[in-house]
């Protein structure tokens, strides 16, 4: 910050921006950076300006601050800047996005809250960032997921390539089983894919076959594979299906008294 001057603020007058578009700080990181204040300073100052209410708004620099209070630093160095709301906004929105330790949601969520504060185009997101134009919209992409796909993105359970990959699909059912099958299968990216295209060729036979058996039992793929698994866990025969209504219906064929008391163990009855 060569040329601007840099002045001593006490930590209790520092506030965090509205415009901060982190929404997780992770607080093992935080504590690896007071540890870090402690030993050598803050070697980069906080940009901050002041507010109306005797405090200073701070625009880019949230982690050092938090991180300074934590290794209970009584001054912290500050550059005072005079930007407008709007200016203030896309300084700190872009100072966020370029450090690329957002995580994928709120890194779009960065780009969307851009785009509509300053009226502009992903072209234009684009050149502000210094990214190129399909990175941006590919990003953003990711906002049209379900909101507890977007949870699991932000928490690390699946990648962005995951997130992408399931853009694929439309029924947000579908999408939430492929995800969780992801968590719990370790699934690489390659093979959600590869499991998409499937499912998806799968729903364009569904359409098709439908049509030529009319009132037939259709059995969709999610719902084979659901039903794979329960035959798996419990040795037994099972079929589950959907009714006209939406509603699903699980048999399960048992042939013994023993059999029976198993199924009632798993469940936990008691009789």
């Amino acid at each position: 910050m060569r040329g601007l001057k840099i002045t001593s603020i006490s930590p209790a007058l520092l506030i965090p921006s509205i415009s901060q578009p982190r929404e997780q700080f992770d607080d093992e990181k935080i504590g690896e950076l007071a540890a870090s204040i402690k030993q050598y300073g803050i070697l980069q100052p906080i940009l901050v300006r002041k507010t109306t209410q005797a405090q200073f708004e701070i625009i880019a620099g949230e982690r050092r601050w938090r991180a300074a209070k934590l290794a209970q630093l009584k001054k912290l160095p500050c550059v005072v800047t005079n930007l407008i709301n709007e200016d203030a906004f896309a300084v700190a929105l872009i100072e966020n996005i370029q450090r690329e330790d957002l995580n994928p949601i709120e890194e779009a969520n960065a780009y969307k809250r851009l785009i509509k504060a300053l009226n502009i185009n992903q072209d234009q997101v684009a050149q502000r960032v210094g990214k190129d134009r399909a990175t941006i919209a590919n990003t953003l992409r990711l906002l049209r997921l379900p909101k507890d796909i977007q949870d699991m993105v932000s928490n690390a359970e699946i990648s962005m390539g995951h997130a992408r990959a399931l853009l694929a699909l439309d029924n947000q059912e579908i999408i939430s089983f492929v995800a969780k099958k992801i968590i719990r299968e370790g699934l690489s990216v390659r093979r959600v894919e590869s499991l998409i295209r499937a499912l998806k060729n799968g729903s364009a036979s569904l359409v098709e076959t439908k049509k030529n058996l009319g009132a037939q039992e259709i059995v969709e793929p999610m719902v084979k594979e659901i039903q794979k698994k329960i035959e798996y866990e419990l040795g037994l025969k099972a079929i589950l299906k959907r009714e006209s209504n939406g509603a699903y219906v699980l048999s399960i064929s048992f042939l013994s008294a023993s059999q029976l008391n198993d199924i009632l163990d798993r469940l936990s009855i008691e009789i």
